[in-house]
């Protein structure tokens, strides 16, 4: 799977949740900054507390997700060291295993590209490559790609984001986005935390 998302709309954060949420029921998972790949080892990126816990998904018969953040980080230098780092974790996780492994992966939407981008993941994972235009024909339950984009927040999103970081009168910031209508400036994790800051300011009246 691909999730895609505009910067500052928690993507890293979101798969970062999930693989300890996986980690705290009892299963396997893992992230993996892949621009981290291009220049170091995959042990070393890991960690070793990770690579133990590899070490005992590889000796059992469990599923494990891999989380793989982020596709445009990967591409700042040239675009192809994305393929690269694909091969990389393909290889370092072993084709043994790979029926085994579950892989999510995060991109900016400008950075994501779907003929080349998509095929590669195919291709490296054993996936058959099915074209954008073709996901319509697409059978119920087959096994490729699926790409999904992270939807804008929706006010009870906002409120709830707000609660958890803690911003001082909610009720008071939520009438302040009625009052200036701004609430379309309020669509991703990052806008809220900068107009929360920005209304919390005291106002400079000299």
């Amino acid at each position: 799977m691909v999730i895609l998302g505009e910067p500052g709309s928690g993507k890293t954060e979101e798969l970062r949740h999930q693989a300890a949420a996986l980690r705290a029921s009892g299963n396997h998972s893992f992230f993996v900054r892949l621009d981290e790949l291009i220049s170091s080892p995959f042990a070393t990126v890991l960690g070793s507390d990770s690579m133990s816990r590899l070490a005992d998904w590889r000796g059992g018969h469990q599923v494990a997700t891999f989380f793989l953040d982020s596709v445009d980080e990967s591409k700042l230098i040239k675009a192809s060291d994305f393929h690269t780092v694909l091969r990389r974790f393909s290889e370092a996780i072993g084709s043994a295993f790979l029926p085994r492994a579950r892989v999510v992966l995060s991109s900016r939407i400008s950075e994501w590209h779907p003929e080349t981008d998509g095929a590669e993941v195919c291709a490296t994972f054993g996936l058959p490559y099915l074209r954008p235009t073709d996901s319509a024909t697409r059978p119920q339950g087959s096994d490729s790609l699926t790409v999904v984009q992270l939807a804008p927040l929706d006010r009870k999103q906002v409120e709830r984001f707000a609660r958890a970081r803690q911003i001082p009168n909610v009720e008071g910031f939520l009438q302040a986005l009625d009052d200036a209508h701004a609430w379309e400036f309020a669509r991703r994790p990052i806008d809220v935390v900068a107009l929360a800051g920005m209304w919390a300011e005291p106002v400079n009246t000299n």
